[in-house]
């Protein structure tokens, strides 16, 4: 891609710690600051008392939870409403009982990045989709926004308004996952000769994603796009 025309990531702000606005049970993920280990990890947000600490349960590998050190320093992120909030804290006190979770220093300030939805990022990725009738379809995906994609298959997809389902591999330095959205087919045309089994381009619709997925699709696409623009 041409980098004149390649967008770049949107730069992040500093705000304040009210801005993040949590209920319990909302995912986000935690990271070792200043680690060459970016592995990331998902955790749920249980509660917090304004200066004082802020309480999640500890992330878990195999069904374990990894115990966490007082003083540890951990960068946290999650996405609200269209912003993408970052910030570094560290261990108070680890618990076991009554199950697995840490009190961590309370948050004095928020690195925010808005999340662009309709920023794209071509690609050329091999992927599967799952038509409404149970068949799995060949594809490539061409780019890729928040809102939907872009696919080549190799045959027809449906009609006009199916819903579809998509498994898009996520593949970043930490993350290497495959998620499985629900997508509506928006427009279809046909690269054949009018033969009834001849490759389409089509052009897909997410439906309504979790903040979960919404994270690591705007992780991926900010991936890509910076990758590209070098």
């Amino acid at each position: 891609m041409n980098p004149s025309h390649t967008p770049t990531p949107n730069p992040s702000q500093t705000v304040d710690a009210d801005r993040l606005r949590l209920n319990a049970g909302d995912v986000l993920h935690i990271q070792i600051a200043g680690s060459q280990d970016e592995t990331q990890y998902s955790v749920r947000y249980l509660g917090a008392l304004k200066g004082q600490s802020l309480m999640v349960t500890l992330p878990l590998v195999n069904g374990e939870p990894i115990w966490m050190k007082p003083g540890g320093s951990y960068i946290f992120r999650t996405l609200s409403g269209m912003h993408v909030y970052a910030f570094t804290t560290r261990v108070l006190k680890a618990r076991s009982k009554p199950f697995a979770y840490a009190h961590f220093t309370y948050p004095t300030a928020l690195q925010a990045r808005q999340v662009r939805r309709a920023a794209r990022v071509k690609l050329n990725l091999p992927i599967m989709v799952r038509r409404p009738d149970g068949q799995q379809v060949a594809a490539t995906l061409l780019d890729l926004s928040l809102i939907g994609l872009l696919l080549e298959a190799s045959e027809p997809l449906g009609a006009i308004g199916d819903s579809l389902d998509i498994e898009l591999p996520i593949a970043l330095d930490e993350v290497n996952k495959r998620l499985s959205l629900k997508v509506t087919l928006r427009n279809s045309a046909s690269l054949g000769t009018g033969t009834e089994k001849a490759p389409v381009r089509a052009g897909l619709e997410f439906g309504r994603l979790d903040n979960d997925d919404t994270l690591l699709l705007h992780y991926f696409i900010d991936h890509q796009i910076a990758l590209q623009s070098v």
